[in-house]
């Protein structure tokens, strides 16, 4: 069994008002089987989002989703701290369009030993010093669960 989840930031509430960098959702996730384990892949596609170099990647975190177990951040003094990042997107430009991306093919998927369980979660844009990034585009999220 497979599922797919798809997200788009101005379907959900803004965390901050006219930014579309911290998104608000709530989704009951008993359509899941609570027993099992899922692989998650994700797509990932903005609209314009301005002036973007090459190093404007950004790290996508679902905050409060619950469940995720195969990601952790390590630090200079060999600890490690499970995160709830699940990949990165990347500026990509089509004639003067500026605009984030990531397909199932670069990232690897994430784990969750069973269904998320936080119904109330938030999908947020990071820059690499983990601080909530600024702007202000519209993007479309799919995450898809395979039933393990």
């Amino acid at each position: 069994m497979s599922f797919s989840l798809i997200l788009n930031s101005l379907q959900g509430t803004a965390t901050t008002a006219g930014s579309q960098t911290s998104v608000g959702y709530n989704f009951n996730w008993s359509v899941l089987d609570n027993n099992a384990a899922y692989e998650m892949s994700f797509v990932f596609q903005s609209k314009n989002a301005g002036a973007l170099t090459a190093s404007s990647h950004k790290q996508i975190r679902l905050t409060g989703i619950g469940g995720l177990n195969n990601s952790y951040n390590v630090t200079s003094n060999g600890a490690a701290t499970s995160t709830e990042v699940i990949g990165l997107v990347y500026p990509q430009t089509v004639d003067t369009t500026h605009y984030f991306f990531a397909g199932t093919e670069t990232n690897p998927p994430v784990y969750f030993k069973h269904r998320p369980s936080g119904n109330n979660f938030k999908v947020e844009l990071l820059n690499f010093d983990n601080a909530l990034s600024t702007g202000n585009y519209e993007w479309t999220l799919i995450l898809h669960f395979k039933k393990l």
